[in-house]
């Protein structure tokens, strides 16, 4: 009669013994899943075809002291192939050049 609790017991310290492992290797595999997930959402978006006519966007470009990047910039956000934005610069009390780059 003891040797069913016997087997029993030795079958349940068995299992206790092999559930960390288990823990762990669910632990894992969630973790797997959470950076393929990351990295999936890092990467751009599928090119979709614009609306006609496509929506107008305004960009809004706030500066302070940029003298040696607002060109590179600018020329950057100009050379787009979007067909409807504008651009709206805000210099936020520059002590710099930037002023004058600006309004050249």
């Amino acid at each position: 009669m003891n040797s069913g609790r016997t087997t029993t017991g030795t079958r349940m310290n068995s299992l206790l013994r092999y559930l960390p492992l288990g823990a762990l290797a669910l632990a894992a595999l969630w973790q797997r899943y959470r950076a393929r997930r990351s990295v999936k959402e890092t990467r751009p978006p599928d090119d979709a075809p614009l609306p006609i006519p496509a929506p107008h966007v305004s960009i809004i470009l706030p500066v302070r002291n940029e003298e040696a990047n607002i060109d590179a910039c600018l020329a950057s956000l100009l050379a787009q192939d979007y067909p409807d934005f504008d651009i709206t610069i805000i210099d936020d009390g520059s002590t710099d050049a930037t002023p004058r780059l600006l309004a050249e």
